[in-house]
């Protein structure tokens, strides 16, 4: 017997009057309109506080109707949002019906805001979203996604409603429509607001009411769901599948990468290099390698591309900017399968990193019209003293493996924005999806000579371009030493340096904090791209009296995880990206061991194919062993007991690094006393807050200077001019 799949409907208001005799509440509702012999259903009443707190406790998730504006302040909405993220980060289908639509959207960085005319009445019909047929959209709100997030297709819209239905891919779709009302309910609210609305709009509404199909939204609903698990099934048939001819022939092919230079891909002059699939060890491409006359030509483009782009208006780079943003998310489902074959993440994983991608071009596509400069008063009537800021010049960007694409975009993204022209050092163990973000770029109309893709030996690659003279600024994201090295050279040069280096990042659990809920997010950052994130919660430091509890729930979330090939829909992590980062995982487990640390869980590699390694959990581990000084970069977290809060700050600060630092407590003090005394150049209190396109990103001590991202993100690529006039 098939079981049936379960459907999570998060009810987000209570059902009106007219109604609760036949329905209840909402989530009788939509599962007698979906039909309960098609699937098994749980209703949350997330409106009264009860959101769910795994995304795992159904197949797919409903969130219904409300009376409430995603506007107003009430915690249930704020949690409701991070839940849709989390929802989405899960890889599960997801419907928004009503309000849910302007929750999905708002969650995911769209802009939603109030109907000028407050509550109204309209009706129209759209044809053939998403396949469904004729489906009628009603507006009966106060509030509209009125610029939906970056990721979002715009499926239809009304006279009465913007934007009035959106799809996700095939992850999510969201809509303006209300399956509930019967005609002759929807005639008496169009009634009762005549006089708010006016004649005509009710007439219109009144008019087209017949139209309203609670089958069609039905059927819309349930088609997506099915599609969805298919899609999913596909996909898990294929990675299970043994049969080589079989997998490759459903397998995405995988592109060898060459380098831009000038407006044009071609072959580099040095030896291409392998391009390894991490959950395979198998070859699956090549990627080709820049030898001096590759470097002297993308010099020579970088400079005759910056005086285009430099006068370039800034709307019009802008729009460019945006065109290479909207190119970049209809191809998503392209290049996630890359980045996950490359790199090992988990294809969701990698969908988010390419969403995420696009969101910063958006966002620094909009600083450009924002680098404002400015005037300073005279001492003397005919004098006008100006500051104006100026790009910086062509810029080397030097770019990691583990976040091929995002970790580009930043340095691109601003490096635009400013008017500067870049050349891109991409990682070699990660070409393809670095090219196609670059692509993206070209074909949004992007000058010859703006945007430069090289790839080959770093070292080399690094020296010639920081010493020449061309070069105005350098970006570095990567190790500490390699930053030490980097930043040595651009100093002889005098050339300024903006490095994201190494963290080590301590979590801080006082006594007070929810426990589950602080298990359950630094489980999940800590353990996400197989932990080798700059940011991710290394050193977990929790406060004894809570420390078991907190032990048992962090391991539970660790039990959870399935390794695996990140192509396989169930997988949650992927495997280590080189087999270099396999052999330091046992060197630090077996030296934590010889310290009398407890390995709790892990600490070992899976199977003999793949660079897969085991999460593991290490208990007690001193602060003599090599974790708990050299940053893992990797699928180990170190928990350890403190007595009180001098103890906890004092180990956090313990070490050179200072990049990210999270804490958990319900204490507004401590959080006040935490802000001023934890030494990093991000904390993040009581949820995972970081790495959002408007925030600035950096660290301090040896996890380097200057910030990517926020407003603060396009300032290292301007230098500013003071111009003094005297009128005569």
């Amino acid at each position: 017997m098939t079981m049936k799949r379960r459907i999570g409907i998060l009810i987000a208001g209570h059902i009106p009057e007219e109604l609760s005799g036949r329905f209840g509440h909402y989530g009788t509702m939509f599962s007698e309109f979906l039909g309960p012999e098609s699937f098994d259903y749980a209703s949350y009443f997330v409106v009264d506080g009860h959101v769910p707190d795994d995304p795992d406790k159904a197949d797919g998730w409903l969130i219904t109707g409300s009376r409430y504006g995603v506007y107003e302040d009430h915690p249930w909405i704020r949690r409701l949002e991070e839940f849709v993220r989390a929802i989405r980060d899960a890889g599960k289908p997801l419907v928004g019906v009503c309000f849910g639509h302007q929750v999905i959207a708002k969650a995911l960085g769209g802009t939603v805001e109030k109907f000028a005319l407050g509550w109204t009445a309209g009706a129209t019909r759209y044809t053939g979203m998403n396949g469904a047929g004729d489906l009628t959209l009603l507006a009966w709100h106060q509030d509209q996604v009125i610029v939906p997030p970056a990721e979002a297709r715009i499926s239809a819209t009304s006279p009465f409603c913007a934007h009035a239905a959106l799809s996700y891919g095939d992850w999510a779709i969201s809509f303006q429509a209300h399956p509930e009302f019967s005609s002759s309910y929807f005639s008496a609210l169009v009634e009762a607001r005549r006089t708010l609305v006016g004649e005509n709009v009710a007439c219109l509404a009144l008019a087209d009411t017949e139209n309203t199909s609670s089958p069609q939204v039905a059927k819309l609903i349930a088609d997506h769901f099915r599609r969805a698990w298919k899609r999913q099934g596909t996909i898990q048939a294929m990675i299970s599948d043994q049969n080589h001819s079989n997998r490759e022939a459903i397998m995405p092919v995988y592109p060898n990468a060459s380098l831009h230079i000038g407006g044009q891909w071609r072959p580099g002059s040095g030896l291409a290099l392998d391009v390894v699939n991490p959950a395979t060890g198998e070859v699956i491409g090549k990627v080709e390698s820049a030898a001096t006359t590759d470097l002297d030509d993308a010099l020579a483009a970088a400079s005759s591309g910056f005086t285009v782009w430099r006068h370039t208006s800034p709307m019009e780079r802008a729009g460019i900017m945006k065109k290479a943003a909207g190119l970049l998310a209809e191809r998503i489902e392209k290049i996630a399968p890359l980045l996950t074959m490359e790199q090992g993440k988990p294809l969701q994983q990698a969908r988010n990193e390419i969403s995420s991608a696009v969101e910063i071009i958006h966002w620094f596509a909009e600083e450009t019209t924002r680098t404002y400069g400015r005037l300073i008063p005279a001492r003397a009537l005919d004098v006008a003293q100006d500051v104006v800021r100026e790009p910086v010049g062509p810029v080397a960007a030097f770019t990691p493996w583990n976040f091929p694409i995002n970790q580009s975009v930043l340095k691109l993204a601003a490096a635009l924005a400013a008017g500067c022209s870049i050349i891109m050092k991409g990682p070699e163990e990660t070409p393809a999806s670095c090219a196609e973000l670059v692509k993206a770029f070209v074909d949004a109309g992007m000058p010859d000579g703006v945007v430069n893709l090289v790839y080959g030996v770093p070292s080399f690659i690094s020296t010639y371009l920081i010493s020449h003279p061309v070069i105005r600024k350098v970006s570095f994201t990567g190790s500490t030493p390699v930053g030490k090295v980097l930043a040595q050279l651009a100093g002889q040069h005098l050339k300024p340096i903006t490095l994201e280096l190494g963290g080590h990042a301590p979590a801080l659990v006082f006594d007070d904090a929810d426990i589950g809920d602080a298990a359950r997010v630094l489980a999940r950052a800590k353990y996400y791209n197989a932990g080798q994130v700059c940011i991710a919660p290394t050193r977990l430091l929790v406060h004894r009296a809570v420390f078991d509890r907190f032990v048992a729930a962090f391991e539970s979330e660790v039990k959870a995880i399935k390794t695996g090939y990140g192509l396989d829909p169930d997988v949650t992590m992927g495997p280590l990206a080189n087999e270099r980062r396999l052999v330091a995982m046992q060197e630090f487990v077996d030296d934590a061991a010889e310290h009398s640390a407890e390995i709790l869980s892990g600490g070992h590699r899976i199977g003999t194919c793949g660079n897969f390694f085991a999460p593991t959990l290490v208990l007690g581990a001193p602060t003599q062993s090599r974790v708990q000084r050299d940053e893992p970069f990797g699928p180990v977290a170190l928990i350890n007991r403190v007595d009180d809060y001098a103890q906890a700050v004092a180990e956090a600060n313990r070490l050179p690094y200072g990049l990210a630092a999270y804490a958990f407590t319900r204490s507004a003090r401590t959080m006040n006393d935490l802000a001023r005394d934890i030494e990093a150049g991000m904390l993040s209190i009581n949820h995972h807050g970081l790495a959002l396109p408007e925030t600035p990103f950096g660290g301090v001590k040896e996890s380097g200077y200057g910030t990517e991202g926020g407003s603060e993100g396009i300032d290292a690529y301007l230098t500013p001019k003071f111009v003094s006039k005297r009128f005569i």
